[in-house]
């Protein structure tokens, strides 16, 4: 079977040639970068005195060249040219300066691709180039297109300059900086063959990416493009015969490589909504989520489930102050043989093994609470008067605490996603029996539906079935360790909040002892600063003395803007400094001012926008954005002259409350 061939763009010093060469070692494909075959011609025409301006001359001398590859005991590439390693002289920067020139002449172009063109010819190759995927290889089955800032690119580029003993006391960062510059208006404005991301590409931003983590997820993505699909799903949902409104939903992203189900709750079509939310972050949320590593994959799918929480939030708040809008969310990652898998409130994820049957998630529901606690049976939860009740949602609550695990899948393997319309009316046994049956997943969960309309179907029911085909290691797990395993994992891993929790309660307590207990509120300051863990901006209230009470307040208050949307107005609210280390106030009333009068000025660049584009433009981008702003009545009241279709203000800023347990409807 012939191998893929991974085509890897971008501008100069964004790290190509390094990812690229590490990616090929870690599959074992051969690794060749186009710019070492311009560089190798820009060297040979140095060597031999010749002139940019003598292009016809470098034509002619670059048909002649034989070039060949190898690769060290080290992983490292080395170019041959006619027999001659050339390797080192190929790094040199006045190289590269003068191989940027000739790289614009189509003839030299046309000679590059065809030795590429045909090196790639029987694929398993990682390619890196600057117009690799668009020209060289227009159907590689793998396009990756890096990108940086080139003040980021220039600093990379000078230290691996030094790191190598390359550079000069004439090189430095500016010079390097305004080189880059140079380079990249060449790249993107030359006549034949500019600078351009396929668009069947996908960007890896690198710019706060060490080279492992670019890596790490260039290879993630290769194995996403190129795999067999390892699972065969089916999904269903009805309405059953009580409700008006289903307010389930499910997603199932990137041929089931993410799994969703969300039952939600609000009346009038507000759980529908809720739930509709939490799934389309899930699925923006997917490029984040693409890694090989634990903690990072955990990170990101608590974040977004943090994210979808505030995204339901501030839509209640729009609809009215009395509104509560939330939904349970339970959701699969898979990644190398691995089940990562995320739940709040009473959807399950069940994994059924050698024909045993296991419950991977842990409700939050009252009666699981009482089952926990010995107060009934299991079988009595069932028949419960408060078996509706959940005491986690997404939505609700400030922060949501989600119970995070993984477990490794082994061949034959079937999963079963449901939203309680499923298990809170047939029982566990009968599914399990219905799973057990040598049929395909569409078939089991037209089964598993027909079992709830023949109940009576008191609610929605979802369910997604997913029968694993990929070759794990051949682990054998009974019941008692699959159980016992997810389960220590969820008890360990509910993504680091209890811990954090118990660590504040416990450092809470000694300083209530020892400062008394008047110091825990006194004197906050407020930040208005970047997030670590996204490129949005919030107010962070803060405590000098008391350092571990620190904590993000809830953007319900005020508008929530990106890192983008902010820096162009900084020096205008004299805020000195940056995002990252943020910028204080003593005054939350005087934070919430700033953010909304930043807000303010975004929309009004945004009308700008629109209004200077003209109408045959596409400005869906822009109108969104806007009309997100606007629909808070106290940024929308500014601009009431201003009248744009599909625009309207309807939030009213009003905030909502907090429960600790919701009853379903």
């Amino acid at each position: 079977m012939r191998k893929p061939i991974i085509a890897i763009d971008g501008p100069a010093a964004t790290g190509k040639s390094t990812v690229a060469r590490e990616v090929a070692a870690r599959l074992g494909y051969q690794f060749i970068s186009s710019g070492s075959l311009y560089r190798g011609i820009a060297f040979e025409a140095k060597k031999h005195g010749l002139h940019i301006d003598q292009i016809s001359e470098i034509e002619k001398q670059a048909k002649s060249l034989n070039f060949s590859f190898s690769t060290d005991e080290a992983g490292d590439v080395n170019t041959f040219i006619n027999g001659e390693d050339v390797t080192h002289d190929l790094r040199l920067e006045e190289i590269g300066h003068l191989a940027s020139k000739i790289a614009m002449h189509k003839n030299i172009r046309d000679i590059v691709v065809g030795i590429l063109q045909k090196t790639g010819e029987h694929g398993g190759l990682v390619m890196e180039g600057r117009d690799i995927q668009t020209v060289v290889f227009p159907d590689a089955e793998v396009k990756i297109y890096l990108s940086a800032t080139a003040e980021t690119r220039a600093k990379r580029r000078f230290d691996e300059l030094t790191a190598k003993g390359l550079s000069d006391s004439e090189i430095t960062v500016e010079a390097i900086l305004d080189d880059i510059k140079q380079r990249d208006e060449r790249d993107f404005m030359r006549e034949f063959s500019p600078l351009l991301a396929a668009d069947d590409a996908v960007v890896i931003e690198t710019d706060d990416k060490t080279i492992d983590e670019v890596v790490s997820s260039a290879i993630l993505i290769a194995h996403r493009l190129t795999i067999d699909v390892p699972f065969e799903i089916a999904t269903r949902t009805d309405l059953g015969y009580i409700r008006e409104v289903n307010e389930d939903g499910f997603l199932v992203y990137d041929r089931g490589l993410i799994m969703a189900i969300a039952d939600g709750m609000g009346g009038h079509e507000h759980g529908e909504i809720a739930s509709e939310l939490a799934l389309k972050e899930v699925a923006a949320a997917s490029p984040k989520m693409a890694s090989i590593d634990y903690d990072k994959i955990v990170d990101a799918m608590y974040m977004t489930c943090q994210q979808a929480n505030t995204v339901i939030s501030q839509r209640a708040t729009l609809e009215g102050a009395e509104l509560k809008m939330g939904t349970t969310l339970t959701f699969t990652l898979f990644s190398n043989d691995r089940l990562y898998y995320l739940n709040v409130g009473d959807s399950r994820l069940y994994l059924l093994r050698n024909n045993d049957f296991i419950r991977l998630t842990h409700d939050h529901s009252l009666v699981q609470e009482m089952v926990d606690n010995h107060e009934i049976t299991p079988e009595e939860a069932a028949f419960h008067p408060y078996k509706n009740r959940i005491t986690r949602v997404v939505g609700y609550q400030q922060d949501v605490e989600p119970d995070i695990a993984s477990i490794k899948l082994i061949e034959g393997d079937r999963l079963l996603l449901s939203t309680d319309g499923l298990h809170g009316t047939i029982t566990e046994e009968n599914i399990k029996t219905i799973l057990e049956d040598d049929t395909a997943p569409k078939e089991q969960a037209n089964t598993l539906i027909e079992e709830v309309l023949s109940a009576g179907a008191p609610d929605n029911v979802t369910v997604i079935i997913a029968h694993y085909k990929g070759v794990g290691n051949g682990e054998t797990v009974d019941k008692g360790d699959v159980a016992a395993a997810a389960q220590k994992e969820i008890e360990n891993k509910k993504k680091r909040l209890p811990l954090a929790s118990i660590f504040i309660t416990a450092a809470l307590f000694i300083a209530i002892v020892i400062l008394g207990g008047f110091l825990h509120y006194k004197n906050p300051i407020y930040v208005i600063k970047l997030s670590k863990k996204s490129n949005l901006v919030y107010i962070y209230k803060t405590f000098p003395l008391l350092p571990f009470l620190n904590d993000r307040l809830d953007s319900v208050d005020y508008p929530l803007l990106s890192k983008d949307e902010v820096a162009p107005y900084l020096k205008k609210y004299n805020l000195d400094g940056n995002l990252e280390e943020g910028f204080t106030r003593e005054n939350y009333d005087d934070a919430v001012n700033i953010m909304y009068e930043i807000a303010k000025d975004v929309a009004a660049g945004l009308i700008k926008e629109i209004d200077s584009s003209g109408k045959e433009s596409d400005n869906s981008f822009y109108t969104q954005r806007l009309d997100e702003l606007l629909k808070n009545r106290r940024i929308g009241d500014e601009f009431t002259g201003w009248k744009e279709e599909g625009h309207i203000i309807t939030g009213d800023g009003s905030e909502k409350g907090d429960n600790t347990t919701t009853q379903k409807p």
